[in-house]
């Protein structure tokens, strides 16, 4: 945690710094956090936000730096329909927090009142679980006390800006979010006397919808 505010804190004063040259504005956005893959087998949607500092470079090109926070929980619905018939009530409470720390870049399709972009960031997750526990036929087992891991991330996406005020924009975006970290989901099957097990394995990524407030400084 601490990192990631260090790296917010040298995003931030850079952005000021050049500030001299260019436009500063500040942002704040919420919305749902939807995860893909085999992620998305395993945890259900959650939700998130950001706060986004921005620096206009030119007419049409934005850069940007911001810190985030989201949130998702196990898909206890998925895991009962593939223990059904089984006897067992099985359920598993892990939920993972994630904080995104990006730079990146916007490039602007048009300038005037509405304004579509394209969007790219780097920058890294820092993920935890603070608590991993499986509760079978109600008796509750901890496996887990914490957990956590930062890798290197990634962003693309497309979102627009549509004028409020002078200072004020309304900022709706779309992302498609991904790191280095591995989600695996694995199954075994039994017919007669032959057991059979699959599994598939991918990068962590999901997907976030956003809407929130661009204030120019």
């Amino acid at each position: 945690m601490k990192t990631t505010i260090k790296l917010f804190v040298i995003i931030l004063l850079a952005s000021v710094i050049t500030n001299a040259q260019g436009k500063l504005s500040l942002g704040f956005n919420g919305g749902l956090a939807s995860p893909d893959g085999d992620f998305g087998e395993i945890y259900k949607s959650g939700f998130g936000g950001n706060g986004v500092l921005t620096f206009q470079l030119t007419d049409n090109i934005l850069l940007s730096g911001s810190v985030g926070y989201f949130t998702m929980e196990i898909d206890n619905d998925k895991l009962q329909e593939k223990t059904a018939g089984s006897g067992i009530d099985i359920s598993i409470d892990a939920p993972i927090s994630i904080i995104p720390v990006m730079v990146g870049g916007k490039y602007l399709l048009s300038t005037g009142s509405l304004k579509p972009y394209v969007t790219a960031e780097l920058g890294i997750h820092s993920m935890s679980i603070d608590e991993a526990a499986v509760t079978i036929n109600g008796q509750k087992l901890v496996f887990a006390e914490s957990a956590s891991e930062t890798k290197a991330a990634w962003a693309i996406g497309a979102g627009a800006y549509l004028k409020l005020s002078d200072k004020i924009d309304l900022e709706v975006a779309a992302k498609y979010n991904g790191n280095g970290s591995e989600a695996g989901t694995s199954s075994t099957t039994s017919n007669g006397g032959t057991v059979t097990t699959e599994s598939s394995s991918s990068t962590l990524t999901f997907l976030t919808f956003l809407a929130g407030i661009n204030i120019a400084l």
